[in-house]
């Protein structure tokens, strides 16, 4: 089914299809991974966004390429899943902490048979992006109240500069147990310069620890 593809859910909550109801109007299109390597190399303008939504692994030309994109300001988001393959991601991508991954992946969590995790995020983080588009108090329950039954666990590098933007905890249990859920940055690549990227995005890489479809939460079922 249609839904069922990693990347299905995200196209189905950004495309407007042209109805103007949308704050922010925006062109979707979304890309198989057989075919990433292709799009990423066509000429014209870079996209507002990339989101990656569990890709198993990725090529080095498709790595330089994302980098390009960043550094002129393109946003970059990736999304964890059972596809993802922490080696490829950890050399390629986060490459020791200088590369566009904001953090190590280590290994997705095992589901927890007493419970699900939620995700927790910081009042005074409401007050910035990119936690202030849920400034109303309906919009913040609805992105709060997602069952998550899977997570990845991360680490950041010593000293990084990445911020964690979002945790993953389960309700009544120990402050060791909370794992990051978003993690992002604004990477330091080769070629950058040392003011931020002039457009767009600005540049910002984002790491999100669970699936972007139902695979392990319910989270598309919220209007977040």
């Amino acid at each position: 089914r249609e839904l069922d593809r990693s990347g299905s859910f995200l196209k189905l909550a950004l495309d407007d299809d042209g109805d103007g109801s949308a704050p922010v109007r925006m062109k979707v299109r979304q890309v198989d991974e057989f075919r990433f390597a292709e799009e990423l190399a066509k000429p014209g303008n870079p996209p507002d966004c990339v989101l990656l939504a569990d890709i198993p692994r990725f090529r080095m030309a498709e790595v330089k390429s994302l980098e390009e994109f960043c550094l002129g300001g393109t946003g970059v988001v990736f999304f964890g899943g059972e596809q993802v393959q922490a080696s490829n991601y950890n050399d390629l991508l986060f490459n020791k902490g200088m590369g566009l991954l904001p953090c190590r992946l280590e290994k997705p969590s095992n589901q927890k048979p007493d419970g699900v995790y939620r995700l927790q995020i910081d009042q005074p983080s409401f007050l910035q992006p990119p936690w202030k588009a849920f400034a109303l108090q309906e919009d913040r329950q609805s992105l709060l109240a997602p069952a998550f039954l899977r997570a990845w666990e991360v680490e950041l590098a010593p000293r990084s500069a990445a911020r964690i933007l979002a945790t993953f905890e389960m309700p009544q249990k120990a402050v060791d147990k909370r794992l990051p859920a978003l993690v992002g940055w604004q990477p330091r690549l080769p070629g950058a310069t040392v003011s931020s990227p002039p457009v767009r995005c600005q540049g910002w890489v984002y790491w999100f620890g669970s699936t972007a479809n139902t695979d392990w939460n319910n989270w598309p079922a919220y209007p977040s």
